[in-house]
């Protein structure tokens, strides 16, 4: 299921990474940028061609097929051996490609036969696992598919919609059998009983003002009829169903409302135990039941992001037997094997992990499928990738061997909008909104934290080391007004200087944190030199600022303008000395190469751009990313140009010699 959360506050954290040798990193053995690619210039840039890739796709879905593990992501099927997790079609790609239209929900058929991805677009595509080919294009729901799930015999599959919708799709045919309203629920939780007779599904409603209630409702594909499975109206206002998970016998339902976990008896219709998670604000995410029904277990995250958990409760008494919490970032699914003898879960942080159920001991455990890599950062020696995004978490990687080295945990439930190098490489400044308003400082080695309280409500749009390394600049709204803060890494006082009292709409440093410039709505850009706190220059473009980009020597600036427009600016002197074409996607990034011959952009339609300056022409169009491309940048010597997508991939792009 799709759940996003919003929260309007700043968090910003300094991880210091451990000396190499000290890292227990990841595996990897391929080098990130490959030995022998040519700088990319004009002259060859229609060349271009990807050459590395990091990320196999966000996680939506996990399913079990006898004993291998389905792993629906953003960038289509993966298949893995449940013996030791090995990629069944390793290593070439996805077992079943990803949808065009931006799929957000998947599932696998217990027996092995289908997979069914649904799309933004309200299409869901039914794979045949074994030949690997599409069979059909369910069409019916409009609005954006939010999950799916197959009837244990595989002759059904399940599917809820925004489109306020959840409907029954026959296999065999291809065609709708039933369709339910669902009301005002935001997320039907699914299922079916385990003979495949009945369609099981969640609707929540407000009982009252003050109370809220919920329905599990069951659907019987023989007879056509529909019956209330349980009810409960005494949840508080506002009732949330997260999921529900069916016992292999079909005695046994557990539901997650709210903060809530409750376990009924189908048979007789009582509730038998509760958890109540108020107080911790743990939502269940996912459900399981094992197939002998001793255990309920439930994928718990709070809304603060500060405990995650997989905890295993007795079925019988509610007790809580175990509690698996190594976990940064949401668990989004739990699933046990057919034959009990193993727990599988999936997660924000991008790994696929297995326990066994007799000690529930950790057996293995697979990384890669990252959820965001919406900013990206090279350290100085380009040693190091570092990338952030939506999944709330940064990820570090080794560039000569592709390796991910783990950082501190930051326990963030936040979105990563900006990631810069400290001039020694050790240090990665990044900039998130969160519930909590601080500055935090983690030190790896020491654990020590430093924080500096922030205010409610304020907006960081760009943040950098010095240039001696001794301070961070960043550029913010506070209270109300468009802010430079200072802050010395020595712990000294921080430095505040309001710089415009009208909020930008864009604004950036040098990489060197030297020059500061921000564009607004009017077209008005300002330049701020942060050593003296005073405006230098002001330039004036046609119509408002989208965004901006300084050349790594800092002599040029991109700004863009409605409709995609680029204008490329002479800092010194302020003149125009371009206006680049458009693009046929919304642009959203940019990056100069090192030599300030070409500018790369990327768009919303997943496409990265090279533009030749001098001839404001455009020399190639790169496809590959199945999302916005949110980030670009070149390495230092003009052979490598990095992006980051929604798509949850960094891809590397060159030309060969």
């Amino acid at each position: 299921m799709n759940r996003c959360f919003f929260y309007l506050w700043i968090i910003l954290a300094i991880i210091t990474l451990l000396p190499a040798n000290g890292l227990q990193a990841q595996s990897g053995d391929h080098a990130l940028i490959p030995v022998g690619l040519s700088p990319i210039t004009p002259a060859n840039a229609a060349q271009m061609q990807q050459v590395a890739q990091l990320g196999k796709g966000r996680i939506f879905g996990l399913g079990w097929m006898d004993h291998q593990i389905g792993v629906a992501t953003s960038q289509g099927a993966w298949v893995y051996d449940a013996e030791n997790l090995a990629e069944t079609n390793w290593p070439t790609a996805p077992i079943i490609p990803a949808l065009s239209n931006q799929a957000d929900a998947g599932a696998f058929s217990p027996d092995g036969r289908f997979y069914a991805s649904g799309g933004m677009n309200g299409e869901i595509a039914l794979y045949n696992l074994t030949t690997h080919e599409q069979i059909a294009t369910l069409e019916g729901h409009t609005e954006a598919i939010l999950d799916v799930v197959f009837s244990p015999d595989g002759k059904l599959l399940a599917s809820d919609a925004r489109d306020a919708t959840v409907r029954v799709w026959d296999t065999a045919t291809f065609g709708e059998v039933a369709s339910f309203p669902k009301g005002d629920t935001l997320d039907a939780p699914m299922t079916f009983t385990p003979n495949s007779l009945s369609f099981i599904w969640g609707t929540s409603e407000s009982v009252s003002a003050e109370t809220g209630g919920y329905t599990i409702h069951a659907w019987n594909r023989k007879t056509g009829e529909e019956s209330v499975l349980v009810k409960r109206e005494t949840v508080q206002s506002g009732t949330y169903l997260s999921a529900l998970a069916l016992s292999q016998d079909g005695h046994y339902l557990a539901v997650g409302a709210n903060y809530e976990l409750h376990v009924w008896d189908v048979q007789t219709g009582e509730m038998l135990w509760t958890v109540d998670n108020h107080e911790e604000y743990l939502v269940n995410y996912s459900l399981a039941i094992s197939p002998d029904s001793q255990w309920v277990v439930s994928a718990t995250t709070d809304l603060g992001g500060l405990a995650e958990a997989i905890r295993v409760f007795d079925r019988a008494t509610g007790e809580l037997s175990k509690a698996l919490d190594d976990y940064t970032g949401v668990v989004n699914h739990v699933a046990f094997s057919a034959d009990g003898t193993w727990l599988a879960a999936t997660g924000y942080d991008g790994t696929l992990r297995l326990w066994d159920t007799a000690t529930f001991t950790e057996q293995e455990r697979i990384t890669g499928h990252y959820g965001a890599a919406d900013h990206l950062a090279l350290s100085a020696d380009e040693g190091l990738l570092a990338a952030g995004g939506f999944d709330y978490v940064v990820r570090v990687w080794d560039t000569a061997t592709s390796t991910e080295l783990p950082i501190l945990e930051s326990r963030w439930f936040a979105s990563i909008e900006g990631v810069a190098w400290h001039p020694n490489g050790l240090q990665l400044l990044a900039i998130a909104n969160h519930v909590v308003s601080d500055y935090k400082v983690w030190d790896t080695v020491t654990g020590t934290e430093m924080t500096v309280p922030a205010q409610n409500g304020d907006r960081v749009f760009s943040g950098v080391f010095s240039a001696d390394g001794t301070k961070i600049w960043l550029a913010m709204m506070q209270n109300g007004a468009f802010t430079m803060l200072q802050i010395p890494l020595d712990g000294g006082e921080a430095i505040t200087q309001t710089l415009v009292s009208a909020p930008p709409s864009a604004a950036i440093f040098t990489s060197d944190g030297r020059l500061l410039a921000s564009g607004d709505e009017s077209g008005t850009i300002h330049f701020w030199d942060m050593l003296s706190g005073k405006p230098t220059e002001v330039f004036l473009q046609d119509g408002p600022v989208k965004s901006l980009a300084f050349s790594p020597d800092a002599t040029l600036l991109a700004s863009l303008g409605n409709e995609g427009r680029i204008w490329i600016w002479d800092v010194a002197t302020g003149e125009l000395l371009a206006e680049l074409p458009a693009s046929t996607g919304n642009t959203v990034s940019m990056a100069f190469s090192p030599d300030n011959q070409l500018l790369a952009t990327g768009s919303e339609d997943g496409t990265v751009r090279v533009l030749d300056i001098a001839t404001q022409t455009e020399l190639v169009v790169l496809t590959g990313h199945l999302d916005d491309v949110t980030s670009l940048l070149f390495n230092a010597d003009g052979t490598a140009l990095f992006s980051g997508s929604f798509d949850s991939t960094v891809r590397v792009w060159g030309v060969r010699s």
